[in-house]
């Protein structure tokens, strides 16, 4: 039943977002706009099938310490793939995903891809990886490769967004570093406040340093 429950979030994640694109490129929007498309039809349908498989999420609760931890341990890796970047990126002739979205446009939609990149994808995204497909891999194997086997599986929706071998590297231990904090706290909310602080550091180092603000 898991496997089953897991298979139709997954398609209905990657039609949302295959909606949301066709459905830019039929209005003749630009890619940016269409990417916002799909992120918001993909979070909205992923939470409506999760209520409807009546999943139980640990999402609200009293903001303790444990929270400003797990938000602190994900600026840090943050910082840490800003500094392997700094040394295994800047070469790269290809701009990373969130440069490119956040490079032209508006601020207003500047701010919405910035929603959706810290809030929406991150809760999304953590839903289907964590609660649903991780689920799976620990009731078969280990921690140690139900862990692993989560990393590499969340490098499948990142792929076609970047070919660089760096990012595909930091992609793959943020997935393991979010499956580990499921797995230690049993709380979903943990792995997306983690997910959450990675990709806003991401992004105001991004904004500020390329000064896209403007």
């Amino acid at each position: 039943m898991e496997i089953k429950k897991t298979a139709l979030i997954f398609l209905v994640f990657f039609l949302m977002q295959a909606i949301g694109l066709a459905a830019g490129n039929s209005f003749g929007v630009r890619e940016e706009i269409a990417y916002l498309w799909g992120a918001i039809l993909s979070t909205t349908a992923v939470m409506g099938t999760s209520i409807l498989f009546k999943e139980k999420f640990s999402l609200c609760g009293r903001f303790t310490r444990c929270d400003l931890q797990i938000i602190a341990l994900g600026i840090a890796l943050s910082v840490v793939a800003m500094t392997y970047e700094q040394f295994f990126g800047a070469s790269s002739d290809e701009p990373s995903p969130i440069s490119f979205y956040l490079s032209s446009g508006s601020f207003f939609l500047k701010m919405t891809w910035l929603l959706c990149t810290i809030f929406l994808g991150p809760l999304t995204e953590e839903i289907i990886f964590r609660h649903f497909l991780l689920k799976i891999f620990f009731n078969k194997f280990n921690p140690g490769i139900a862990i692993v086997l989560n990393g590499i599986a969340f490098i499948a929706p990142h792929i076609l967004q970047t070919s660089r071998i760096y990012a595909i590297i930091c992609i793959f231990v943020l997935g393991i570093s979010c499956a580990i904090i499921k797995i230690r706290s049993d709380r979903i909310r943990y792995s997306i406040e983690f997910h959450s602080a990675y990709n806003f550091t991401i992004c105001c180092w991004v904004l500020f340093s390329h000064n896209y603000l403007q």
